[in-house]
C-alpha cells in the first residue's frame, strides 16, 4: 500500500508542475464557525488541477474501472449492480461484524447520531455478520 501511495504522490507531484504557477490549488474554502476561510490544500486525492475530488468523479471514473475489472455489476444510480455508497454500507457492516463499538462506527461514518449509524447503515445483526466475515477470513488466511 505505502508503495502504492508514493506512486500517486509522485504523479501529483507531476500534475502540480505540469499545471504551472496558478494553475494548482494550493488552499481550499472550508466553512467554520466564522465564515468561510481559506485553508491549505493538503489534500492525497484531487483533480489533476489541486481540486478536491468530486464523488460523481470517483463515482463516474475509477470507481466504474475497478468494477468492470473485477467482474462486478456496477451501477450509478439504479440498484442493478454495486453503488460507490454502497461502500459506505459495507464498512459500518463490517466494523459491527468485528464487534466495534457502534460510537466509533458513528464517527467513522461521521453521523451526527449513533442511532442512525445502526439503523441506515448497518443493516443485518452483529452475529450474523461476524460469523460470515470470521469465515471469509478463515477461507482467505488458509
Amino acid at each position: 500500500m505505502l508503495e502504492a501511495l508514493r506512486a500517486h504522490r509522485q504523479r501529483q507531484r507531476l500534475e502540480r508542475i505540469a499545471a504551472g504557477a496558478g494553475g494548482w490549488a494550493t488552499t481550499m474554502p472550508l466553512r467554520t464557525g466564522r465564515g468561510i476561510q481559506l485553508v491549505d490544500n493538503d489534500l492525497v486525492f484531487t483533480t489533476t488541477s489541486g481540486q478536491p475530488t468530486s464523488g460523481s468523479y470517483i463515482d463516474a471514473g475509477p470507481f466504474r474501472e475497478v468494477c468492470r475489472t473485477a467482474g462486478i455489476a456496477y451501477s450509478a444510480r439504479e440498484r442493478k449492480g454495486l453503488r460507490f455508497h454502497d461502500l459506505r454500507h459495507s464498512t459500518a457492516s463490517i466494523m459491527a461484524a468485528r464487534g466495534e463499538r457502534p460510537e466509533v462506527i458513528q464517527r467513522v461514518m461521521r453521523h451526527a447520531k449513533v442511532s442512525f449509524t445502526i439503523d441506515r447503515y448497518v443493516k443485518v445483526y452483529r452475529d450474523d455478520v461476524r460469523d460470515a466475515v470470521q469465515r471469509s477470513d478463515r477461507r482467505t488466511t488458509a
